[in-house]
């Protein structure tokens, strides 16, 4: 595995030009290899220089511990799905154990149900009014207004890069914010 790990980063780092990577992760904690085997493999990216540091995707909180009790190197992120109408990846118990531990919870499919689906958009309807935003913006609002949590949203287009940098302006009072925490999928 670790022969295959090493190839696969330095083909990364000879496609961005850059002679290491910020953060490595290991993208499912049900990979092929055991948890002892991709994570030893990460530690060593970073002991050779090839990385500076080693995240995990798609754990619970149970998995994280364990890659925790492996790891020679402190794991600084987690990525998993985590939106306004998608928080199951997301526990209460797995953010605050993250804040704790100074880990980064790194959100991705932040739009995950809304953009394709008018019956999550009419959810936030009210509140969209209020701030005087887009559903998308509103979303990526609520993630930028919690504690220890960035998110990562795909964004191709012009229009939608600048529609979300927008929304880091929108800060959410507190008693909307408890409310969209517990707002469920129609």
């Amino acid at each position: 595995f670790r022969r295959v790990l090493f190839r696969s980063i330095e083909a990364m780092l000879k496609r961005l030009e850059t002679d290491y990577l910020d953060l490595i992760y290991i993208h499912n904690p049900d990979s092929p290899y055991s948890m002892d085997e991709y994570m030893s493999g990460l530690n060593k990216a970073v002991d050779s220089g090839l990385a500076k540091g080693v995240g995990v995707s798609n754990f619970s909180l149970e998995q994280l511990v364990r890659a925790i009790q492996i790891s020679t190197h402190p794991i600084i992120a987690i990525q998993n799905v985590y939106s306004i109408f998608q928080k199951h990846d997301a526990s209460a118990e797995l953010l605050e154990y993250c804040a704790s531990e100074n880990i980064l919870f790194v959100a991705y499919s932040p739009f995950k149900l809304i953009i394709e689906n008018e019956g999550y958009q009419k959810l936030l309807e009210t509140f969209c009014e209020k701030y005087n935003c887009s559903p998308t913006q509103l979303a990526l609002a609520w993630l930028f207004n919690q504690e220890n949590v960035v998110t990562i949203p795909k964004s191709t287009k012009k229009g939608h890069i600048d529609s979300n940098f927008a929304s880091l302006g929108i800060e959410i009072d507190p008693q909307d914010m408890h409310e969209l925490n517990m707002l469920k999928s129609p």
